[in-house]
């Protein structure tokens, strides 16, 4: 029995590694009318850093980098941008002691498809992550050049990949 289910996924896993490259090779590639939205998450009221501070530094660091990120009235991707932070406790009293742990993780995704009668699958098909501690006076200082770098990260690979 278990050679029967292990050769049954060896067969899936076969067919659907042939049969997806089409599927993925479309990665950051947009078409010409298509562009993406930035959308910000993650955030709560009370962290040292807003969505919209956020948001505002994405879409003016893609400007910079002449990544075309709204083209079009066709959105086909989406560039998402997760910031979580925590902010620590000590361990004896339970106090928050105004320092945060935090992550940040860049994600590009999109619809695919392999043929034009195929439902679009939604696939994350880039990424970047960090994780990181700061001190709470410098929380800014550590995670805003993070976000940049990712996003300066992004755009190489975005602009190579649609020749602009």
């Amino acid at each position: 029995m278990f050679r029967l289910i292990k050769a049954n996924t060896v067969l899936f896993l076969c067919f659907f590694w042939f049969s997806t490259p089409p599927l993925f090779s479309q990665g950051l590639h947009l078409p010409p009318s298509g562009g993406f939205d930035v959308t910000v998450s993650g955030l709560k009221d009370g962290d040292p850093i807003s969505d919209s501070e956020v948001s505002a530094r994405v879409k003016l660091r893609l400007r910079k980098n002449n990544v075309p990120y709204s083209l079009g009235d066709t959105k086909v991707g989406e560039l998402l941008v997760t910031l979580k932070f925590m902010e620590l406790k000590d361990k004896k009293s339970k106090q928050k002691t105004g320092d945060y742990a935090f992550s940040l993780e860049l994600s590009f995704g999109r619809y695919l498809s392999a043929s034009n009668h195929q439902t679009p699958v939604w696939a994350i098909v880039w990424g970047a992550s960090s994780i990181g501690y700061s001190p709470g006076e410098t929380i800014s200082e550590l995670i805003l050049p993070q976000l940049d770098g990712g996003i300066d990260l992004f755009s190489v690979e975005f602009l190579e990949e649609n020749n602009f």
